[in-house]
């Protein structure tokens, strides 16, 4: 199969494949629509380099329709800012920095030299500042595509490639021309032929990279659905204690920042609840619980519901009177919003116990033990109290609690007053 047509049929041709390109990519839009924003950003990107090489050429077509100069720093100004967008496209895919000002440098440096030098004035000047500024910046995009290819997607090694590729024709064609002595390019030369296989891989590459995240976007999506509970939206029971064994297994004996704190939090009463409100009022209180969950901690701790009405929250790293702090601000919150929940007529409480494992002790079941013989005692108590796990007698968490308790008081009322 050969390409024997003229120059007006290349355009035509060069005109149609980019813009039936450009359309291609933006339906992609459809795929990612439940992706990060930044890849629907770098789609749409992509389709608008397409469409502005088309108008770039269907600027060249209609070109005597009105100035010949005009015409040209169009045509050209269209080329750059596609190139432009190209390489935009490349930072948004892998969530960079867009850096506009760089990015659309040699728009504005192109322009500068076209209207004021005599090098516009001329297909040889024209093509040999292009071989440099649109080589460049070919050979950019390819760099960015190989180099920040973390997940190792074929796709994006392809579009490198191709990039590349495409730097090195743009480059030959501008030599080619320096070396013969200047000329516009022939439209029915081997480099036209070229750009246009380079557009049609450039799509294909471009929608396969797409999907591929998508794909992948949508396994994670599926793991982390499978590792959260459907109610609270916390972790479940294996993702909770799997996260803590990854984050208990950092632990290096000597590092004392390596400790952790683990506290077994349990509503009280909720039978009761369930049994006099109903069992929607019950999954409310849950869902409360969860939400106050997820704000109050800080982002490195670990919570998830073990069952029930019970949860377990872990602190790599922390004291135990910091977890005790936070434990007992979220039990004073809790029992402050519960009354807001529709029907339910009295407030809900709950008790909490909190182990601390020291640097190189870091068996969770242990942890876990620990943690529970505390609430146990807490719930014994009295309920609707914070107890700790490493007191030696009866009556000396009573004492810990009322002093724990008085201190954390002080320290929320001067963080409120700061």
């Amino acid at each position: 199969m050969t390409f024997d047509f003229d120059v007006n049929t290349a355009r035509v041709a060069l005109i149609v494949i980019e813009l039936i390109c450009g359309i291609t990519l933006l339906s992609a839009l459809w795929l990612t629509r439940e992706c990060e924003r930044h890849i629907s950003l770098s789609v749409i990107s992509s389709s608008a380099s397409l469409l502005l090489l088309s108008a770039s050429n269907f600027a060249e077509i209609t070109s005597y329709l009105y100035d010949p100069w005009l015409a040209m720093i169009l045509r050209e100004s269209l080329v750059y800012a596609s190139v432009g967008f190209a390489i935009l496209a490349a930072r948004l895919f892998f969530d960079l920095k867009p850096y506009l000002a760089v990015v659309f440098a040699p728009l504005f440096i192109w322009l500068g030299l076209g209207v004021y030098t005599e090098i516009g004035a001329t297909a040889a000047g024209r093509l040999q500042v292009f071989a440099l500024l649109g080589g460049g910046l070919a050979f950019w995009n390819a760099y960015l595509y190989f180099h920040y290819n973390a997940r190792h997607l074929v796709a994006a090694y392809g579009l490198s490639f191709w990039a590349a590729l495409s730097g090195v024709n743009v480059v030959y064609a501008g030599a080619s021309s320096f070396l013969s002595g200047g000329g516009e390019l022939a439209m029915d030369g081997p480099l036209v032929k070229a750009h246009l296989i380079f557009m049609l891989i450039y799509v294909s590459m471009k929608y396969a990279l797409i999907y591929a995240l998508v794909i992948e976007f949508q396994q994670k999506r599926h793991r982390s659905a499978a590792q959260r509970d459907a109610l609270t939206g916390l972790r479940n029971r294996r993702a909770l204690f799997d996260d803590a064994e990854t984050a208990i297994a950092g632990n290096r004996p000597g590092d004392a920042a390596q400790s952790y704190s683990l506290a077994m939090v349990d509503i009280d009463h909720f039978k009761q609840v369930n049994d006099t409100y109903g069992h929607s009022c019950g999954d409310k209180v849950l869902v409360l619980l969860g939400r106050l969950l997820e704000q109050g901690l800080d982002p490195g701790h670990i919570a998830g519901r073990s069952g029930g009405e019970e949860f377990v929250l872990v602190f790599p790293g922390g004291s135990r009177e910091k977890a005790f702090r936070l434990v007992d601000r979220l039990r004073k919150k809790f029992e402050q919003a519960t009354p807001s929940i529709e029907d339910l007529q009295t407030p809900v409480t709950l008790s909490a116990g909190i182990s601390h494992c020291p640097t190189g002790e870091t068996e969770l079941s242990a942890a876990l033990f620990k943690a529970d013989e505390a609430l146990y005692e807490a719930k014994k108590a009295g309920r609707n109290r914070v107890f700790l796990s490493d007191e030696k007698k009866r009556g000396q968490n009573d004492t810990a609690y009322r002093s724990l308790s008085a201190a954390s008081s002080r320290w929320n009322e001067q963080a409120v007053a700061r």
